[in-house]
């Protein structure tokens, strides 16, 4: 059994095998389409001769099936160049908002469909959450944890079963963590108290740097949510409990960048997704207002609950694919050396390189170098 994708003009852009077994076999598979128009699904038995354009191709019956089909809008990716092809059945899906539950007695978190609102998996935390200390961030394939009170666990967490990989603590700055974002491969913990950001080795638990961000930009006060979007790489803080500002953050220096109008709702948790959406929740709702990075409000989006801390991801592929085909090959490579800029200030980054700078410091760079794959994919 097989099932096979086609653009309208009959070119295959994926297919799958799902796995067979029982009397009612089912499979889920999820797509990513590059822009709207009308596609061809084929479900059957080996359909190597099958022509989407020429009716009744292939004349092999292999029973009946039930089809339902689902489309929801993703977020925008203004960092493609081109579409994708190929299989992206497995590892390119689109990515899930986590959603900490703001309730003892069901000490869980929740992995949201960020179009729908659906629940998509559902877990035990390693802790409760109560408002005003925790946090949550994620990678793709691990969460991090930040559990409540002074100088609290952080815990690693496999994305899709809960189960806790590490845990540690981090006896750095106040110890009052308010949330936490992970972007370039590090993690960022909000210090309500000391008004800073910190920035640990999330695997390690090793302390890195500090970015005391109030008294560097004379805002009034930063608490709340935090969250990272790429595309370029920013970070973005609320002060959820003065201004209901969200500043636009720079995550090698700390310097604010902009300030985004004050949303409708409070933004005591915040996640970003990609490079054009926010997500800001109040944990006195379960309503979740969308936001352009530029602080515009798009839409809502209900939670199973009211929410301690929210979890999106600022990069949906794997760094190193920029012309994003699938693979990793020598046209990424060239194009990583023509943006190349060393250790040097050269000004500010073209636009077509600025998703070559993984860890936002406005250069790209051996520190965006070394985060390639160890081996590349294609030829």
């Amino acid at each position: 059994l097989e099932i096979r994708i086609f653009d309208s003009a009959g070119q295959q852009i994926a297919r799958f095998f799902p796995v067979a077994g029982g009397d009612r076999p089912s499979t889920t598979l999820t797509l990513r389409l590059s822009e709207p128009g009308k596609y061809f699904v084929a479900v059957g038995g080996y359909l190597d001769d099958y022509d989407p354009l020429v009716p009744c191709s292939s004349d092999f019956a292999f029973g009946e099936f039930d089809l339902m089909i689902r489309l929801s809008q993703g977020p925008h990716r203004s960092t493609s160049s081109g579409s994708r092809s190929g299989d992206e059945s497995a590892g390119d899906q689109m990515p899930l908002l986590f959603t900490t539950r703001l309730d003892a007695a069901s000490n869980s978190i929740d992995a949201i469909d960020p179009a729908t609102g659906d629940t998509v998996a559902n877990f035990d935390a390693p802790e409760s959450h109560f408002g005003g200390t925790g946090g949550l961030a994620q990678d793709g394939s691990n969460l991090f944890f930040i559990g409540a009170g002074r100088y609290p666990k952080i815990y690693q967490l496999d994305a899709t079963t809960g189960d806790i990989l590490n845990d540690y603590i981090l006896w750095q700055g106040s110890g009052w963590y308010g949330d936490a974002v992970m972007l370039g491969g590090e993690l960022f913990l909000l210090d309500f108290y000391h008004q800073a950001l910190h920035v640990i080795d999330p695997v390690a638990g090793r302390y890195l740097r500090s970015m005391p961000v109030r008294s560097m930009n004379g805002v009034t006060t930063i608490g709340g949510g935090l969250a990272a979007l790429s595309g370029p790489n920013r970070l973005y803080v609320a002060d959820a409990f003065g201004t209901g500002s969200i500043f636009e953050v720079s995550p090698q220096s700390g310097a604010i960048g902009a300030t985004l109008p004050a949303p409708a709702t409070r933004p005591t948790a915040l996640a970003g997704l990609g490079d054009a959406l926010l997500y800001a929740a109040d944990w006195l709702s379960n309503e979740a207002e969308i936001l352009t990075r530029a602080g515009e409000s798009i839409g809502t989006l209900t939670l199973p609950e009211p929410s301690g801390s929210l979890a999106g991801l600022p990069f949906f592929d794997v760094f190193g694919d920029f012309d994003l085909d699938g693979d990793i090959d020598v046209v990424d490579y060239r194009r990583f050396q023509r943006c190349f800029t060393g250790s040097a200030d050269a000004g500010e980054l073209a636009e077509d390189c600025i998703v070559c700078d993984r860890n936002g410091d406005g250069l790209v760079e051996y520190f965006d170098f070394i985060t390639f794959p160890e081996a590349s994919t294609g030829p």
